[in-house]
């Protein structure tokens, strides 16, 4: 099955209908640095993310979760959510609603991260 080539790893698209969808995404560390996807938002769709196997740290409104294996977290329209790891990880994204091209409301960019820039983002998320 291909996939869509990010900056954080690969995204695969399980299945599409109407107002809702299914991805498995592999995260992977870049040379062994740890990733993120950008910080954004949806106007209408919501996300819900299960992890396989692996380990990440979603930022939903300044919250961080720390998600393991068989863990998993649902993020509501209008919440800013970020997901970040540091090792090898598999996760399922579902989305409900009706599918816009253009709903993401990017806040930074995805990119691939030293150790110190993903430690501070993830200590700054929990300060919060």
């Amino acid at each position: 099955m291909e996939g869509k080539i990010k900056v954080w790893g690969i995204d695969r698209e399980l299945w599409r209908h109407n107002c809702c969808e299914a991805h498995i995404l592999n995260l992977s560390p870049s040379n062994g640095n740890p990733v993120c996807c950008s910080t954004h938002s949806h106007a209408v769709k919501e996300n819900l993310f299960y992890v396989f196997s692996g380990r990440v740290f979603v930022v939903v409104d300044g919250h961080v979760s720390n998600l393991t294996s068989g863990q998993s977290i649902t993020i509501k329209p209008g919440q800013v959510h970020q997901f970040l790891t540091d090792q090898e990880s598999t996760v399922l994204e579902i989305v409900w609603a009706e599918s816009i091209t253009e709903d993401i409301n990017r806040v930074t960019s995805g990119k691939e991260m030293t150790k110190d820039e993903f430690e501070a983002a993830v200590l700054h998320a929990v300060a919060k």
